[in-house]
């Protein structure tokens, strides 16, 4: 049912890619995302949770990466991650927001 999410996420106003990976980048489902693009959604999961732990933080809701022109977010996805491509003028709140109701709608859906 991993399609119907990645398909779900693609129709969220600002989101231009997104994918779901395994903790170690391969791509479970993804919208046309490169293997660096997924490696890069793995490594950043991965990171933000090694850092969270170190300080007893607890795990991280969301990780952001943000450059001149474009913004990444990933979140925890099962053993994995989704990661969602994001245009740079685009409201985090807002997709954030949007994410975290389809996935919760696919989750229904499948149990």
């Amino acid at each position: 049912m991993t399609a119907k999410l990645v398909d779900k996420i693609e129709r969220i106003e600002g989101v231009i890619g997104s994918a779901i990976v395994s903790k170690d980048g391969t791509i479970i489902e993804s919208s046309d995302i490169s293997e660096s693009d997924a490696s890069l959604i793995a490594f950043a999961g991965r990171t933000a949770e090694q850092v969270t732990g170190m300080f007893v933080l607890g795990e991280p809701k969301i990780t952001l990466i943000q450059g001149s022109n474009y913004r990444l977010m990933v979140s925890k996805y099962n053993d994995g991650h989704i990661g969602a491509f994001i245009k740079p003028d685009a409201n985090i709140k807002s997709v954030k927001s949007e994410i975290d109701s389809v996935v919760f709608e696919v989750f229904l859906w499948e149990y």
